[in-house]
């Protein structure tokens, strides 16, 4: 099997070899995008060789060979489609330079100008996905693996099960603080987490430990000219009262850091030094009142994870479920910042140049933006959206967009090039149904609506979504007050979360979502819920909200699986309400 495997890589290494040789004038985008498919095959080829000697593959290997094997056919055909629609002919490769073999080579380009375009955007694709073919299956088996052994322990989990933080088990981290030689043994329990630990800091002076996060604070002014604090690469000061400027501007003095987490700090805002970090990756500032950078302008060469974004509650207890969303607005430098992998979440003005600066980020796989209810800007959003490759796209209008205010306009506009890769969706405050390009969206395993005015053909198409895993209907999702899942749809569906005033009814036909596992339902009211019965897979069923819980209750005693039922009355809410909103801001 891996010998057969092995072949179809090889075959495609000649082909690119050949493409990269003959075709002098490739794009030089495409020209890029095939010597790094090239480059990644080559290396997926020195892996299979050596799997082709192993006797024990593990289902996760086999997965993966496949996966392999499947690219290098996908790639081959698209190799073969580029050289019969826009290679030169072989007569024109060997006839003699002049004014002729110019201008026919000049009309070949002008011909194949939409072929170019298709294959170079496939093309594009195809390396997307040789990144991530030995690179998802393996992280998962490494940290199934992990806690499989308790080196790890799961902590915070979405709700559509997915482990989203974890901790290291306290008898690992005293083995390790105790007889690893660079262990940190010398600093206290409140610092020692925050720190690589191999950093070799040592605490000279406590002077402030009264204070509950004393000891970080003490570090960070005193530590700054020390030769470890120079070297420090991570610094993560979640939760961390009472920084102040004076401790920022240290921080920017660690001129090696690559990773500092603001998260859940009482910081406002970011000192001018920050461009100092020109070695920092990543830049964690959720649930923070950071709303801009110090300068309009802010370059952050090596960057690829800029995080932000704070949900809030209303004041009153007019609807509960209503929320406002904040985040740091788009510095105007980003468009130098090529390395970005992750820009969530960023508020964005209806500026051309914001929006088109976004479309310079070529390596961005996760983008999420803020946007105030204007359809031009909304539009010109999804324009720049087309040219990248993203997994998850995020999208909030402040102001909702209603299909009313632009009558004779189309308020999402479809698209030539929708993005097919993505994985993850959530779209807020765009009151006009679902998008239209939805349906080709093949790999969607995630998908959140919060004031979209989903009518009974939008709840059809996600029904249809053949990846579709995780269902979060919030706040003024749907139009209708009953949910339907109808038999047939929702093939692969794990957990649905519905929460708001508009859905009283929650209904499943027969063979309806057959995998459904976790049912999260926060209402005012619950008229009926029904067909829980017809789900062999239920494991949880959770409500929030004052209701009649007797008929459910018997359902759910009747039912094989004999799954967990939780009620949160009204009176409990406050607790949940909190725990969901830091839940959609960590999101």
């Amino acid at each position: 099997m891996a010998g057969m495997m092995q072949g179809a890589v090889e075959s495609l290494l000649v082909r690119l070899t050949a493409l990269l040789i003959g075709e002098a004038q490739l794009p030089g985008r495409v020209r890029g995008d095939v010597q790094f498919i090239k480059d990644e095959m080559e290396s997926m080829n020195s892996v299979l060789m050596h799997l082709t000697d192993a006797q024990h593959r593990a289902h996760h290997v086999r997965t993966w060979m496949k996966q392999v094997v499947g690219l290098a056919r996908e790639c081959e055909g698209y190799v073969d489609l580029y050289v019969r629609r826009v290679g030169a002919p072989a007569g024109e490769r060997s006839a003699a330079n002049g004014l002729l073999r110019y201008l026919r080579r000049l009309l070949r380009l002008l011909r194949t100008v939409p072929a170019r375009h298709q294959v170079a955007t496939r093309i594009r694709e195809l390396k997307v996905r040789a990144r991530d073919v030995t690179l998802e299956d393996q992280a998962e088996l490494i940290f199934d693996t992990l806690v499989g052994r308790g080196f790890v322990r799961p902590g915070e989990t979405s709700t559509a099960g997915k482990i989203k933080s974890c901790t290291v088990h306290p008898i690992v981290h005293e083995f390790i603080a105790t007889y690893v030689s660079f262990g940190d043994t010398c600093l206290p329990p409140d610092v020692a987490h925050r720190l690589p630990i191999n950093s070799g800091i040592t605490l000279q002076h406590a002077s402030n430990f009264d204070h509950p996060f004393g000891s970080i604070l003490t570090l960070i002014e005193s530590m700054h000219g020390s030769y470890e604090w120079k070297i420090l690469k991570v610094l993560d000061l979640e939760g961390c009262a009472g920084l102040k400027k004076k401790h920022l501007k240290n921080i920017c003095k660690v001129l090696l850091l690559r990773y500092l987490s603001l998260r859940n700090t009482d910081v406002t805002g970011l000192p001018k030094q920050i461009e100092k970090l020109q070695c920092l990756e990543t830049l964690d500032i959720r649930q923070t009142a950071i709303r801009a950078f110090s300068t309009k302008s802010v370059t952050l060469p090596m960057l690829k994870h800029l995080l932000s974004g704070h949900t809030n509650s209303p004041s009153d207890n007019s609807d509960r479920f209503a929320v406002s969303f904040e985040a740091v607005r788009l510095p105007s430098g980003i468009r130098r910042m090529k390395q970005l992998e992750i820009l969530s979440h960023v508020e964005v003005s209806n500026n051309v140049n914001d929006l088109t600066d976004i479309s310079q980020l070529l390596q961005l796989k996760k983008l999420g933006v803020i946007l105030h209810g204007k359809i031009g800007g909304l539009k010109l959003l999804f324009q720049q959206i087309e040219k990248l490759y993203l997994r998850s796209l995020s999208i909030r209008v402040n102001q909702p967009i209603r299909s009313e205010s632009a009558p004779d306009a189309e308020v999402v506009p479809a698209l030539v090039n929708p993005p097919k890769l993505l994985e993850s969706l959530n779209i807020s405050g765009i009151a006009a149904g679902l998008p239209s390009w939805t349906a080709d969206l093949n790999q969607l395993s995630k998908i959140t609506l919060r004031e979209t005015s989903l009518g009974p053909d939008d709840i059809d198409i996600l029904g249809k979504l053949r990846m579709l895993r995780c269902l979060r209907l919030l706040h003024k999702s749907c139009t209708e007050r009953t949910l339907n899942f109808k038999a047939e749809e929702f093939q692969r569906l794990r957990s649905v979360v519905v929460e708001g005033s508009d859905i009283t009814n929650i209904s499943f036909d027969t063979e309806a979502a057959p995998k459904l596992e976790i049912i999260v339902w926060s209402f005012t009211t619950m008229e009926a819920l029904s067909g829980v019965d017809h789900l062999p897979r239920l494991k949880k069923l959770e409500l929030n909200g004052d209701c009649n819980l007797e008929p459910v209750r018997a359902a759910i005693k009747k039912h094989p699986n004999n799954p967990d039922l939780e009620h949160n009355p009204h009176h409990q809410r406050q607790e949940v309400g909190t725990a969901m909103a830091a839940s959609s801001s960590s999101s």
